[in-house]
């Protein structure tokens, strides 16, 4: 119990020793943690790991609210592997530019309905 009781007490202080991450507000954006050009700064295993985070939380709030779109992002993912969607992203972030000051998340969505509405 005493081990748990420390785990979680260190959780709590890395998470608020990053918490000023979320000062990467744009005017007039949405505040996130991860900007474009801070993605792009990653480490590849890193990138893929927030991109399974990104899609899992993409893929609860499409089912919950909007289930045709969940349906259309599930039949045109389908098979597809984390490396593949991290290569989109990539890809999408190399080809926009201008793009990198914005959310990761929202490059992510915008990435993803390049290829589901090709």
């Amino acid at each position: 119990m005493k081990r748990k009781g420390i785990v979680l007490v260190l959780v709590i202080m890395i998470w608020f020793s990053q918490v000023s991450v979320l000062d990467t507000q744009e005017e007039g954006g949405p505040l996130c943690a991860i900007t474009g050009n801070m993605y792009i700064d990653l480490p590849e295993l890193i990138r893929e790991w927030y991109v399974i985070g990104m899609m899992d939380s993409i893929y609860v709030v499409l089912d919950a609210f909007e289930p045709e779109y969940y349906q259309r992002y599930k039949d045109k993912m389908e098979g597809m592997i984390t490396s593949q969607i991290r290569k989109i992203l990539d890809k999408y972030l190399e080809e926009n530019p201008e793009m990198l000051h914005y959310c990761a998340a929202v490059c992510l969505l915008y990435a993803i309905d390049e290829v589901i509405y090709e």
